[in-house]
């Protein structure tokens, strides 16, 4: 009996194996190699922080979905905006701004309470952004060619990197000035960095902006939200109305009477 169970399985599994195509040891590990990599996934975001509320996003998951929009379509976004700014009155106005974080000159000299080697690496910028501020001949310290600019040149605003980009130990330091410059611009809208919800952080990617133009921050503003995944925007949308919890409505406005018709 056993013998006929026995016979009974192994002709089940050669009938299967057929069905599968699969002859011996060989065809099996072709089909599921053993030490097979995982793929990567396309788009990699920081690992959210948890909180008892929720997920909340962390200053630097902020500052990279704006440089994601900020540099789309480049591969190497270590290089010098593209875009140099209008005139006014007459006069020319240009623009240092570098990396994924389009960080000025003017915004990061001012950072204070740095570690030395923070501060080593702000200044070295600074002094390389200062070169791209008046006319040159080296493509480095030029404005860089728009994205999808077809024979575009990958050396123009690279500054004195030059293709091969900052290290990455340089990359995590820019990272830094740019959490820095969150915190900054935070200060300067009085916004709580502890209590933000969806309206405040429109007004924090307004603030990076920082146009002339209430519009033109206005339409920034949506297009980096375009980068933030859902998970994190339902946290925000579900901050907001948390910080709202208990308030007053706002008062309205008392009706008048209508004039009577004549």
């Amino acid at each position: 009996m056993a013998e006929q169970q026995g016979g009974l399985l192994s002709n089940i599994i050669s009938r299967v194996g057929g069905l599968l195509d699969l002859h011996g040891e060989e065809s099996l590990q072709e089909m599921f190699p053993p030490d097979a990599p995982t793929p990567e996934p396309a788009v990699k975001f920081p690992e959210p922080v948890t909180k008892q509320q929720g997920l909340e996003p962390t200053a630097r998951d902020y500052v990279e979905w704006i440089g994601q929009h900020e540099m789309k379509g480049y591969p190497n976004p270590w290089r010098l905006t593209a875009h140099r700014p209008p005139k006014v009155g007459g006069r020319q106005r240009e623009s240092s701004a570098f990396g994924p974080g389009g960080l000025t000159k003017l915004t990061i000299e001012g950072l204070t309470g740095l570690g030395d080697d923070l501060e080593a690496f702000r200044d070295k910028l600074v002094e390389e952004q200062e070169k791209s501020l008046g006319p040159s001949n080296d493509p480095r310290y030029q404005y860089s060619d728009k994205a999808g600019t077809r024979g575009l040149n990958a050396l123009k605003g690279t500054l004195g990197w030059g293709e091969a980009g900052l290290s990455s130990e340089e990359k995590e330091w820019y990272w830094q000035l740019a959490e820095k410059v969150w915190e900054q611009k935070a200060k300067e809208k009085k916004i709580d960095l502890d209590e933000l919800d969806i309206s405040a952080v429109d007004k924090m990617f307004r603030a990076w902006y920082g146009n002339r133009s209430s519009r033109l921050n206005e339409e920034y503003a949506k297009k980096v939200m375009g980068y933030v995944p859902d998970h994190y925007r339902k946290y925000l949308n579900a901050q907001f109305f948390k910080n709202r919890e208990g308030l007053a409505p706002p008062p309205r406005k008392p009706r008048l009477p209508r004039k009577p018709r004549r």
